[in-house]
Formats: structure tokens, C-alpha cells, sequence
């Protein structure tokens, strides 16, 4: 029994720490579509999203969505430029730093478990993966909340369900603003 109370009492400070974390995130995103048929784009466009979870000990862990409208720019003359609207839903994990340590925000890692493109009406789902950088060079006054400027590198590959198995991946660069709430 006593060491029982012991565990309690040295456990129950840290799980007292543990936050609620919320991330809306808005910005901008260039990069290179590929269709394995072989077709090339450049693709540039908008996106918007949100991390929700929580966090521990500077630790930020939970579920993501984002939605991105991009414009195709094909290098070919033969192909018509089109528009891409992709759909990504997943995970994510995460280190914040501590407010005292000046510019640097956060990082983080995402692993999109269910992506959807929709080319002018043709659609894939897949899979992606996002590595993040996240600076906060703008001092808030409030402990829980920040102003950060993100960098974020992201990849893609989708597969028609067809009798074909077309394959469509991307690369591309976001540049994003983001409001994270650590409470």
C-alpha cells in the first residue's frame, strides 16, 4: 500500500501537465505532381488544416486533417492544366519547445493514413508522410498560445482503384502560418 501511494504521489504531478493541443493552420504550397503514366506538373496552391491532441512534458502527439487546392502547371503542351484537391487525414507527433528558448517553435512528424486526390473529377487515395519545422519569432504574452511560421515538406502516392492501378505521387514545400493552443 505504501508503495502505491508513493507511485501515486510521484505520478500524479506529471499527469497533471498533460495539455489539450490545438493547431489551426493556413498557407501555401509548391511542388511536383507525377503520373506514373507520365505525366509531369508543376503544382502550387493553397491549404488549410488543423492538428488536434495533446501534449506532455513539451511532447505533442494527435490526429490531423488539411485540405489543399492545387493548380497544375503540366510541362507538356499536350496536356491541359488541371486542378487538384487533396484530402489528408493522419497522425502526428511532435516536440514544442519551451517559450524561453527564443525563435525555435516546434517539430514534428506526420503520417497521413488516408489521403484522397481529385484531379478534375478523377479520383486516387493513399497514403503520405510530412516532416515540420515550425519557428516562433513573434513573443506572445500568454504562456498557451503562439504565433508560428512553418516549414513543411511533404510527400504523397495515391493509386486509382482501376483496372489500370494508375499511380499518382507528389512532392511539395508548405509554407504555413499556424496558431498553436497548448492549455
Amino acid at each position: 500500500m505504501k508503495k502505491l501511494l508513493i507511485t501515486l504521489m510521484a505520478t500524479v504531478p506529471f499527469i497533471a501537465n498533460a495539455g489539450f493541443y490545438a493547431e489551426p493552420y493556413l498557407g501555401y504550397g509548391m511542388g511536383d505532381y507525377e503520373n506514373k503514366a507520365g505525366s509531369n506538373a508543376d503544382e502550387i496552391g493553397s491549404v488549410v488544416g488543423a492538428r488536434l491532441g495533446g501534449s506532455f512534458l513539451g511532447i505533442i502527439g494527435g490526429l490531423e486533417y488539411s485540405k489543399e487546392t492545387m493548380a497544375l502547371d503540366y510541362k507538356t503542351s499536350s496536356v491541359t492544366d488541371k486542378d487538384a484537391d487533396i484530402t489528408d487525414m493522419g497522425v502526428f507527433v511532435g516536440y514544442q519547445f519551451p517559450s524561453v528558448i527564443p525563435l525555435l517553435g516546434k517539430v514534428w512528424g506526420s503520417y497521413f493514413f488516408n489521403s484522397d486526390i481529385d484531379v478534375d473529377g478523377t479520383k486516387a487515395d493513399g497514403t503520405g508522410l510530412a516532416l515540420g519545422l515550425g519557428l516562433a519569432p513573434i513573443p506572445v504574452p500568454l504562456p498557451f498560445l503562439s504565433i508560428h511560421f512553418n516549414l513543411e515538406y511533404r510527400t504523397h502516392e495515391w493509386e486509382r482503384d482501376d483496372t489500370a492501378k494508375t499511380k499518382w505521387n507528389d512532392s511539395q514545400y508548405l509554407f504555413s502560418i499556424s496558431i498553436p493552443i497548448n492549455i
